[in-house]
């Protein structure tokens, strides 16, 4: 119409562009001021404080216009640059090769779209899933002790003194709550940074062949702290000075070590008593494995339990290990605190049980997988809309032919299968294109844990039969809306 009284190309192409350009500027500034308001939510998910100085800084400010031209561009272009090239005359007059120039291409775009949609629904469904599956795991992993009883704070810097730290620690075992104290050199969980080259003596080992495990420096009671208990030998015990010479291996250590002996002496109890040559002087000479622990975690379950050794000797410890008796918490901490005060009066007591700081270091997995659940609703939504105004424009263009359907004895469940099976259709092919991205994106993603749940076909299918489920109550809507059409209405100018 606007072609046909005088209006040219150039002024239907600014006129499109200039529309999508103020609906994209409109939902850009309703977007900043949702994300200003939100900033509370944005800080709770993402643990990023927002301040209102961010929306104004020059980055912000180009991105957002870059985004907004590209939308823009990408949401205008089709009514500037291909509507407007039609000729009034053929669009006016119901030309059939209008139609088809319009239909084919138009379809395949929109179906396109739909597609790309409902596949990347499924992927950051079952993305969110894995997610929250794999903190399931990791938070019910066993960790090769009982972290709920283990009570971990930090040693100030007077507990450097051998005597002070003795007898802090004498009173605390003499607590009511407290069932066993020791010293560590590793947080809960550890980095465990320190490393040691360690060989069996008299195999002439060559220096730079000598195996590399994790330096552990410990207190007597530090296994039965933790509940730790040996499958070879025995740990360090109190009233052994002795054991200032000895070694205690995890099993992962003392395979490693087992390597260098014959291979018909390749057991634990044959690496017991065995001397070993290490490169760090401070831990003194003749060595001696006096017992193997199980593998257990002072790490979190992204490593993989390295060999350790553990040595008694106070260097390097900067960590206090107390196992408190759960009937007696509230009592036993007050108590310890009380006893705290009274040795490092300037120091807090920063106490951490070791269950609740393995969860803290999975903090952020869990904000990955909570802002996963958002994408995911959000694509869930889109694609919901998409779904639904794809099957409102089939229902428009096609209700003639569905109230011929009517007219002949079609049935309600007829017109809506009808309409429903090409949408479906759509949504089965997005869920096959979604399946293969999916389990490799998942794959690549539990790989940067050492330990995880096997993915199986489960998750795949949860998040596909989701977004399915979805996709059938969004285009039933509307195909039940087709269905109760009156033909007569539709037929009467036929």
């Amino acid at each position: 119409m606007r072609k046909t009284i005088g209006a040219d190309r150039s002024q239907l192409i600014r006129q499109f562009l200039a529309e999508a350009a103020v609906l994209v500027g409109s939902a850009g500034v309703l977007a900043v001021g949702l994300a200003a308001g939100a900033r509370p939510l944005i800080r709770s998910l993402t643990g990023m404080s927002l301040s209102f100085g961010t929306f104004a800084a020059p980055y912000t400010l180009l991105t957002l216009s870059g985004i907004a031209l590209v939308t823009t561009l990408g949401a205008g272009s089709y009514p500037a640059f291909v509507l407007s090239r039609f000729d009034p005359a053929r669009v006016l007059g119901g030309s059939p090769g209008v139609h088809r120039a319009r239909g084919p291409g138009t379809s395949i775009l929109r179906r396109g779209l739909v597609v790309f949609q409902c596949a990347t629904a499924v992927v950051l469904v079952a993305g969110t899933i894995a997610a929250y599956w794999q903190l399931d795991y990791l938070q019910d992993a066993d960790l090769g002790f009982d972290a709920e009883q283990v009570v971990t704070v930090p040693q100030p810097p007077a507990a450097d003194a051998p005597s002070i730290s003795r007898s802090f620690r004498r009173d605390v075992a003499q607590h009511p709550g407290v069932t066993a104290v020791s010293e560590g050199s590793e947080p809960m969980p550890g980095d465990l940074q320190a490393s040691v080259r360690v060989a069996v003596s008299g195999l002439g080992v060559a220096p730079e062949e000598r195996h590399k495990l994790r330096l552990v420096t410990v207190g007597q009671g530090f296994f039965k702290t933790l509940g730790v208990a040996p499958i070879a030998g025995r740990t360090f015990e109190w009233g052994r000075p002795a054991d200032s010479s000895g070694v205690v291996l995890n099993r992962a250590a003392a395979e490693r070590l087992l390597t260098d002996l014959p291979p018909d002496r390749r057991t634990l109890e044959a690496a017991l008593g065995q001397q070993l040559d290490v490169n760090v002087g401070f831990l003194g000479r003749d060595l001696e494995v006096i017992g193997i622990v199980d593998n257990f975690h002072l790490a979190t379950l992204h490593q993989r339990v390295e060999p350790m050794a553990f040595f008694l000797t106070p260097i390097l410890q900067d960590t206090y290990y107390l196992r408190v008796d759960l009937d007696e918490t509230v009592s036993g901490l007050a108590g310890l605190q009380e006893v705290w005060q009274r040795y490092f009066p300037n120091a807090p007591f920063a106490y951490e049980f070791a269950d609740q700081s393995f969860a803290a270091a999975y903090r952020s997995d869990q904000r990955v997988a909570t802002l996963l659940g958002v994408f995911a609703g959000l694509a869930v939504l889109v694609a919901g809309l998409g779904l639904f105004g794809l099957a409102a424009f089939a229902a428009r263009q096609r209700q003639h032919e569905i109230g011929v359907r009517k007219a002949v004895g079609a049935s309600a469940g007829q017109i809506v299968g009808l309409i429903s099976k090409d949408f479906l259709r759509l949504v089965g092919i997005a869920i096959a294109v979604a399946i293969p991205l999916a389990y490799v994106a998942l794959t690549q993603w539990l790989n940067t844990f050492a330990y995880h749940f096997d993915l199986g076909p489960g998750v795949i299918l949860w998040a596909g039969t989701g977004v399915l489920l979805v996709a059938l109550l969004t285009v039933s809507v509307q195909a039940l809306r087709a269905a109760r059409i009156d033909p007569a209405t539709v037929l009467r100018n036929e």
